[in-house]
């Protein structure tokens, strides 16, 4: 019987063994080598030193590094972040980025790994480094690399030095002494009306940015509130609002702020906009009549699209109310992220983008702008095939940009716009031109009675220019052909005909000219007829000597009238013999 049991029991026990084997352990694929931090340096997010910054500023830490052993694939080493930094926010993405040689090949990935909340006692994280393939057997490499991440409030001291300790591998004799960085605090907009600013850029949504309003945080009591918003590089356009501001598409929520205008809940009420969001025909601009609001605070929040890949966005906010002077706020929207920024080919630069203002993707080249310096020196970028032009290295500050020159067949853009170019990111404005475009009217009239309808084909030159006009009585017999280019591409002028499809039955005719418009006549097509006979007239009297039935005529009767005597003569006889 024990034996029997013991049986069962090993064998219930290799079947859990079997089923369960445990937990596997993965050998490292690669291993840890002692990479030095030669250099650390705390940023503004321009790409500024800095010594003392407020306590809610985007930083951008760039650090140094070298690795004198050889490394293989999937070698590593471990950056480790200290509480004092915080990234947990959108300031601080994406989460990985490559790390590439002088030609652009991919050698390492980046990837960091924050701790999950940013307290007084922890805050930070780590960035680890790992090798690929192509870093294969290389040694003595240098290196430098960057992320974007706040100061963790709770973990640092306001309007104290804070010294922000590296380690790498959890060493410190592998990175430089503590940076010392001063922490003051945010700024104070108590008695701010209207503020904007933009979002830190997503990785997970690219192409798009996120931008957000203060209203009435100084809790003024305002009427007739007029909110207005445009894109001032002509870059994108913004996106629809959703019900309730989901995705934060035009949410607007009552809210309070501390005193440093972050509103000290996000569980306000939402407003509905349904209705109250009037674009511009592109979506490049919005105003939104709040009306009446009183006291009461809010925050907006909205989104745009970035065209092109730029990494930049400019945009210009403004807001009227019956009791206090207008009020105008900018901002920059940029593209950040870790490793090889790819906003780093502009930086200190200037891209001029030239399109077609009716289709965007059609690039203008030959577009000459004068370009007017900070010192009141000017210098002069045309367009290229592609429509763009980048200057060389600038001097940070505002720029003026004029177009000079339109390409070939458009209107010349007379505005002036003002750009600021900044150290860590170059700034990009596209400039939209419009056709110099005639029009081609054309009249219908009918000689006859008209049919349902009729086509007007356009010529251009000669050549069918694949445009149709359908003229009927419910237009009037009218129509124009419109936005049409004048001129060709050697400057000559354009030669517009028409041309009718024919209507069986008609006969048509064109006069006119481009200038003055076509008139198109139709005249309907008479047939003829074979003209009727005339009916016949009275018989004339026969002529003496005629022989014909008139003769027979006279004659016959004559005899008649001689039957009928000498009948009635022989009727008389016999009645007096009786």
């Amino acid at each position: 019987m024990i034996k029997r049991f013991l049986s069962f029991f090993l064998a219930f026990l290799m079947t859990v063994f079997l089923l369960y084997p445990g937990k596997t352990a993965f050998a490292e694929t690669g291993s840890q080598v002692d990479a030095k931090l030669t250099n650390v340096s705390i940023q503004d997010s321009d790409g500024n030193p800095v010594t003392e910054v407020p306590v809610d500023q985007i930083l951008k830490l760039v650090m140094d590094w070298h690795v004198d052993q050889i490394v293989h694939d999937g070698d590593y080493f471990d950056i480790d972040i200290p509480k004092e930094l915080d990234m947990t926010t959108s300031a601080t993405n994406p989460l990985t980025f490559d790390l590439t040689d002088q030609n652009g090949t991919k050698v390492a990935t980046a990837e960091v790994i924050s701790r999950p909340t940013a307290t007084a006692t922890t805050g930070g994280g780590k960035i680890r480094v790992k090798f690929n393939h192509n870093a294969e057997g290389l040694h003595n490499i240098t290196g430098q690399m960057y992320v974007y991440m706040i100061l963790n409030k709770k973990g640092v001291t306001i309007n104290k030095v804070n010294p922000i300790e590296m380690k790498v591998n959890g060493r410190t004799d592998l990175t430089p002494p503590p940076t010392k960085i001063g922490v003051k605090p945010g700024a104070n907009t108590s008695d701010q009306v209207f503020g904007k600013f933009a979002k830190a850029s997503d990785a997970s949504h690219p192409g798009v940015a996120g931008w957000a309003l203060r209203i009435n945080q100084a809790k003024k009591d305002l009427k007739h509130v007029v909110i207005r918003d445009s894109i001032t590089s002509g870059n994108g356009h913004y996106l629809d609002p959703l019900p309730n501001g989901a995705n934060e598409q035009f949410k607007l929520m009552k809210c309070e702020y501390d005193a440093s205008g972050n509103p000290t809940s996000w569980d306000g009420e939402i407003v509905d906009l349904t209705g109250k969001v009037k674009f511009n025909a592109d979506k490049t601009s919005f105003e939104i009549d709040l009306g009446d609001i009183g006291t009461q605070s809010y925050f907006l929040s909205y989104k745009t699209t970035v065209d092109y890949g730029d990494p930049v966005q400019t945009n210009q906010a403004n807001m009227t109310a019956d009791t206090i002077t207008p009020v105008d706020q900018k901002s920059t929207w940029k593209k950040r992220s870790g490793g090889g920024s790819m906003a780093g080919d502009l930086a200190k630069k200037l891209k001029l983008r030239k399109v077609d203002a009716e289709d965007n993707t059609k690039a203008l080249a030959n577009a000459e702008f004068e370009v007017t310096k900070p010192d009141g020196s000017k210098f002069t970028l045309t367009t290229g095939a592609d429509g763009t032009v980048t200057s060389g290295l600038l001097i940070p500050g505002k720029y003026k940009v004029r177009e000079t020159k339109a390409p070939q067949g458009y209107l010349l853009d007379s505005s002036e716009y003002t750009v600021d170019i900044a150290s860590d990111v170059g700034t990009i404005l596209t400039v939209k031109d419009k056709l110099n475009a005639t029009s081609v009217k054309v009249t219908k009239q009918w000689v006859g009675t008209p049919a349902a309808s009729v086509e007007i084909k356009l010529f251009a030159d000669g050549q069918d220019a694949n445009k149709s006009l359908t003229l009927n009585a419910a237009g009037n017999w009218e129509g124009k052909f419109e936005n049409l280019p004048k001129y060709k591409a050697d400057g000559s002028e354009i030669v517009y005909t028409v041309r009718e499809t024919p209507v069986a039955g008609y006969t048509t005719t064109i006069e006119g000219d481009t200038e003055h418009g076509y008139v198109v006549t139709n005249k309907a097509n008479v047939t003829k007829k074979d003209k009727p006979k005339k009916p016949g007239s009275t018989p004339k009297a026969p002529k003496t000597g005629d022989l014909g039935n008139e003769d027979w005529y006279m004659f016959t009767a004559f005899a008649s009238l001689q039957a009928l005597i000498v009948l009635a003569l022989l009727k008389r006889r016999k009645t007096n013999e009786k």
